[in-house]
């Protein structure tokens, strides 16, 4: 395994690294939907789960904002592994309670860490990867995105339309 005089790992395994932690990312959000669809069935008015829903993308606008002063502070793969742990947890929480008022903290906490993940891998793979092969590497990117994303939909739709 290459490593180079700081015992970084190499280029194409930070690559690699990146794409996993937003496979995760993405994949832990496409599980998001159904978990809440299903705990909220019946029992919450559509207002207060248009709120619900909001939240998370406001939360993920949000993290723009502060995200840069994060990653000064405590460097990319640090902010990546520290903001995975923390929408696992919070996603973790989420299927654990059933009040309302909470899952709106969990998911504005949750959407904090996508935009915090998201802003952070982008950047972290176009300062890693070279001009030349930026624009592959940002498609790939983008692409694992999209597949885990939607896998779980995928499957849900499939096995609801069965």
């Amino acid at each position: 395994m290459y490593r180079n005089v700081r015992g970084e790992p190499s280029p194409p395994q930070q690559f690699t690294q990146i794409v996993i932690a937003v496979a995760l990312v993405t994949f832990s959000q496409g599980l998001l939907i159904p978990l809440l669809a299903t705990l909220q069935s019946g029992h919450i008015s559509s207002i207060l789960n248009s709120l619900s829903t909001t939240d998370l993308y406001t939360g993920l606008v949000l993290a723009m904002f502060v995200v840069e002063r994060v990653l000064r502070w405590s460097g990319m793969r640090n902010t990546v592994v520290w903001t995975l742990c923390l929408g696992i947890v919070m996603i973790l929480l989420l299927g654990m309670t059933q009040n309302v008022w909470l899952w709106l903290v969990f998911r504005f906490v949750f959407g904090l860490c996508l935009g915090t993940i998201h802003f952070t891998t982008q950047t972290w793979l176009g300062k890693l990867t070279d001009t030349d092969r930026r624009g592959r590497q940002m498609a790939l990117y983008g692409m694992a995105t999209g597949v885990f994303f939607a896998s779980k939909k995928c499957r849900e739709t499939l096995r609801i339309c069965a």
